[in-house]
């Protein structure tokens, strides 16, 4: 009876699983190497050899999925005891796809530089809660590296490691519509696509600026048709993924004991004393308390985005405006990140061969975080692994353990903040006129970026107990604003023989402070000016910029 079950068994096993065989070839007939073969669902899959022949074991009915570089991917069912015939038409609509270059626009065939492209659909599938952190992974030789968890924080990106080593930064040239920015300066859902410009011959275009590549971002814009409302959202929450193993308060007190003895000292703790931080009877005097755990635990680590956008347009205008809310809590208690974005972009025809288009990006951010020693949510983390498990956090009777003069947990417990409020806005219109010369014509645009910070660092008297408080409390200011004009003329013709862009900056003077504690030890004014200036000449093509920054700074 037994040996009758295998039997079956077996049979069964072998009208399920079966060598599935077939020939991948292009249009032409000419075999294809390295077609990937995959079993839908599975982990099961292969690669055609040399012949362009494959075997890959799957179920009668499964769905082969089969891919190249290159090919449109198609989809198959798997047929026992047949040779399956596969061939692969070229995926001519990405090589037919317009990419964003330093010049204007071409088709993905006919570029010769190192251009790397993402569209708006790459990005939608990442729930993220900044530009950078979305770039991870969609672009090859482009890095994205996040060192802070700090709500707010975006990522820094490198296009083909670090270019330059000097003050000029590593960091690459961004462009938002044709203004200088930051990758995070646009929501993730405003964006059209991204061109990633990676070598010199693609980027020369930009001069030495683009030493270290050159990210344009190009933004969504409206369509023609019925006015569309679109509402998006997610939800998600933060922790730490891991955190260090520490030590619990007894064996912390006994190693401690075992150090005394090697320098010839009396123990400092006494056998009784490691008991009660074992058995936790008095939690007060001898607790065991993992400072960084209990930190990294005390926020919610909850985070929501929404975005709402209207697009419409007629056969003239199309407009698209877009808002966008951003929230995120901290791990830790009393830290978090809010910011708002805006996005208005229009395109009119309004005359015969004459288009004007306008474009509108602003957000606001206001991080706040609790304040301790240095004057961080960072320097609190620092002091919370340094302050060992022998050290009570809030006690019960609402006075707080200490090494030294630093605790976490009274640090968090008092009135000290950390606000930093950054606000931004580019504007930009173009006009193009289509000479009648076939071929041939002009464009301008002006643009100008406005940028203001706004800091407060305050730092109250830190009870610690009866005995103890630190202080004085002290309250530190920092402002500063920078405005950027940008002109552009551009003869634009079919061999694109000359083009001449000249960008000037106008400072502004600092916004007038205003007092809004009485509470400091220190008065300080500093002033900072620096301008620097860049000429660039490019076989047949002018460059020039011109730049400067005007900052001043107050600290209270």
């Amino acid at each position: 009876m037994i040996l009758l079950v295998c039997h079956l068994s077996n049979a069964t096993w072998a009208q399920v699983q079966s060598n599935v065989k077939g020939l991948v070839t292009d249009s032409s007939g000419e075999p294809l190497i390295g077609v990937s073969i995959l079993v839908k669902s599975t982990n099961n899959g292969t690669v055609s050899d040399l012949d362009g022949k494959f075997t890959v074991t799957a179920k009668t009915g499964d769905i082969l999925h089969i891919s190249y570089v290159g090919y449109i991917s198609q989809e198959i069912k798997a047929e026992e005891n047949k040779q399956l015939r596969i061939i692969m038409e070229e995926d001519t609509k990405k090589l037919e796809e317009v990419v964003i270059v330093g010049y204007g626009t071409q088709k993905k065939v006919n570029l010769t530089g190192s251009v790397s492209s993402i569209s708006a659909e790459d990005l939608a599938s990442k729930p993220v809660m900044s530009t950078a952190q979305a770039l991870a992974g969609l672009a090859p030789g482009l890095s994205v590296l996040q060192t802070s968890g700090r709500p707010g924080t975006g990522a820094t990106v490198k296009i083909r490691g670090t270019g330059t080593f000097s003050n000029a930064g590593t960091d690459p040239l961004v462009l938002i519509d044709g203004l200088s920015g930051n990758i995070d300066d646009i929501d993730p859902n405003d964006i059209q696509s991204i061109s990633f410009l990676k070598d010199a011959a693609s980027a020369s275009i930009y001069g030495n600026r683009a030493a270290n590549g050159v990210i344009l971002v190009e933004t969504k814009k409206g369509v023609q048709g019925k006015t569309t409302i679109t509402y998006s959202n997610s939800f998600g929450w933060q922790r730490p993924t891991e955190l260090p193993d520490f030590l619990p308060s007894w064996e912390y007190a006994e190693y401690y004991n075992m150090a005394m003895r090697n320098m010839d000292k009396q123990d400092a703790y006494l056998p009784e004393e490691i008991q009660k931080f074992k058995d936790g009877s008095d939690p007060d005097n001898y607790p065991n308390v993992n400072h960084l755990k209990w930190l990294l635990e005390s926020g919610s680590g909850f985070q929501h985005q929404h975005n709402v956008s209207i697009q419409g347009g007629n056969a003239t205008t199309n407009y698209n405006l877009s808002i966008g809310y951003r929230n995120q809590e901290g791990m830790t208690a009393n830290t978090s990140n809010e910011r708002m974005t805006a996005l208005f972009t229009m395109k009119s025809e309004i005359a015969k061969g004459l288009t004007l288009n306008l474009n509108i990006n602003a957000y606001n951010n206001k991080y706040n975080a609790p304040n301790g020693e240095p004057q961080s949510i960072d320097g609190m983390i620092g002091y919370a692994v340094r302050q060992g498990p022998i050290y009570a956090g809030q006690k019960s009777d609402g006075s707080f353990g200490y090494q030294d003069n630093y605790s976490p947990e009274a640090w968090l417990a008092s009135e000290s903040f950390v606000q930093n409020i950054n606000r931004n806005i580019s504007a930009s219109g173009q006009l193009k006129w289509g000479t009648p010369v076939e071929g041939l014509s002009f464009i301008g645009k002006a643009g100008v970026n406005y940028w203001t910070k706004y800091d407060k660092a305050y730092r109250a008297d830190t009870y610690f107990d009866e005995s103890k408080t630190v202080g004085p409390a002290s309250l530190n200011v920092w402002t500063a604003n920078n405005t950027y004009t940008t002109f552009a003329f551009s003869p634009n013709d079919a061999i694109k023989m000359a083009k001449i862009k000249i960008h000037r900056l106008a400072p502004l003077n600092s916004t007038p402070l205003r007092m809004e504690s009485t509470v400091s030890s220190s008065l300080s004014l500093s002033f900072l000016r620096s301008r620097y200036s860049l000429r660039n000449f490019l076989m047949a093509k002018t460059f020039r910029f011109c730049s400067g920054v005007s900052i001043i700074s107050f600290t209270i």
